[in-house]
């Protein structure tokens, strides 16, 4: 139409059967897993772990520890195939603006994130800030939980979304302490600065939150989104920190764009450019667990990755953590098995892209569930007697969860003792080095 064109394609996943999705030119509108258990997966850009799958969980935790979810309210600018709705729960409601209707056609007929949701759902068909814009002038804010503006992942950028007209919009569909979250996943055009501008009048709080890809094993792609908010909360929430990047900081580059002057030209990007992060730029982008057979639970998974990277970051990119869970024996190249499960170790290192052989500070935990054997493989700097340390965590943390059946908490459990392993050991090397510089 009008709009363009959309491509419907249906093709085989490696682990799940069929996927359905929907394109417009290069940019993926949405995907679908068709096997029955895996409909209401949240894929692409909507992962649990991703920006707005985080906004949403916070929005709704509850007033008390042990009090039921809140409900909450949430607004969509684009809609795609309504995969957002496979994050929302029964007495939610989430308001979609969408202004191409053959999306909206397409997302009810051939996909089904919008009918299997229990929450209640309206597509308002528009240009969302007009018709954001008429709800205001008849007096009727939407009063959103969580806004998501989700319409700059192509090559053909909405700048009348993205001006501060659109942003006083914006906020006063939002209440107070809710969160305005921004997809800007682009290969070309890195829309931080202007985000960063919308927020400095209002004394917004910004945060940039990518997630890696985990199309394998979830269907979700990389993702980047930025969430401003009023709410300390939600900056100093245990997983948002764990999540976040810190580039909002006072030195860097804002972009002030209205509706009289916007340019794209001020936010191509350009090779090497960009924050560089040590934790997203590690081997497997800062996710340093690979869970291969299936051993630990997304809470347990949540609270290893906010371990390993404080462990990461206190100790300046040293002493990487990795947890690594598998079926059965890494092979040899020759396809014969290793003499032995160090040697496997190694192989698993190579295999699956973690630290380098000189990376002598690195702690691996490796679980293989056909050969039912475990170990730590601590690199080379390591010293003897933090190698029978290793040997006692495991027998007294690893071994018992794997024999009660309870292999998430065994591995958790071991992964705290190792963390407190390791600071203990950069305290004893950093003692040292102050011993070196007086002369001691």
């Amino acid at each position: 139409n009008f709009y363009g064109v959309l491509h419907l394609r249906q093709f085989p996943h490696p682990l799940y059967g069929e996927v359905r999705s929907l394109n417009h030119g290069l940019t993926v509108h949405g995907r679908q897993f068709l096997d029955i258990e895996r409909l209401r997966w949240p894929t692409t850009y909507y992962g649990e772990d991703s920006g707005i799958g985080l906004a949403m969980e916070f929005a709704a935790k509850p007033v008390q520890p042990d009090g039921p979810r809140r409900p909450i309210r949430v607004g969509g600018v684009g809609l795609g195939v309504g995969t957002i709705a496979a994050l929302t729960h029964r007495d939610d409601y989430l308001r979609f603006y969408e202004i191409n209707p053959q999306v909206l056609d397409y997302a009810n007929r051939h996909f089904s994130f919008l009918a299997d949701t229990p929450a209640e759902v309206e597509v308002i068909i528009g240009d969302a800030r007009v018709m954001m814009e008429g709800e205001l002038a008849a007096d009727k804010p939407q009063q959103f939980d969580v806004l998501a503006i989700d319409a700059f992942n192509s090559d053909s950028i909405p700048l009348h979304l993205v001006t501060q007209e659109a942003m006083a919009i914006y906020l006063k569909h939002l209440k107070p302490d809710g969160l305005l979250a921004f997809h800007i996943s682009n290969k070309y055009i890195d829309l931080s600065p202007v985000i960063r501008g919308l927020a400095k009048p209002h004394g917004l709080q910004v945060l940039r939150i990518a997630s890696p890809s985990e199309e394998e094993r979830l269907g979700t792609n990389a993702a980047v989104w930025m969430v401003l908010t009023r709410d300390d909360a939600f900056v100093k929430d245990d997983r948002i920190q764990l999540m976040a990047d810190p580039i909002a900081g006072a030195n860097a580059v804002t972009l002030n764009w209205t509706d009289d002057f916007a340019s794209l030209w001020s936010v191509i990007t350009r090779s090497g450019s960009g924050t560089v992060n040590k934790w997203s730029m590690t081997p497997n982008g800062g996710k340093f667990i690979i869970d291969r057979a299936d051993m630990v639970t997304r809470a347990d998974e949540r609270t290893i990755s906010y371990i390993q990277k404080h462990l990461f970051d206190d100790a300046s990119a040293n002493f990487p953590l990795f947890v690594v869970t598998v079926k059965g024996v890494t092979l040899n190249p020759d396809g014969s098995k290793p003499e032995s499960f160090e040697k496997q170790a190694m192989l698993m290192q190579r295999n699956l892209g973690l630290f380098n052989p000189k990376d002598d500070n690195a702690i691996m935990l490796i679980i293989s569930v056909d050969d039912r054997q475990f170990m730590v493989h601590l690199g080379s700097a390591w010293q003897g007697q933090s190698r029978q340390e290793s040997d006692r965590i495991i027998n007294e943390h690893l071994l018992p969860g794997l024999q009660k059946n309870k292999p998430s908490q065994g591995i958790l459990n071991a992964v705290n003792a190792l963390d407190q392993m390791a600071r203990r050991e950069l305290a004893r090397r950093l003692e040292n080095e102050k011993k070196a510089e007086r002369g001691e």
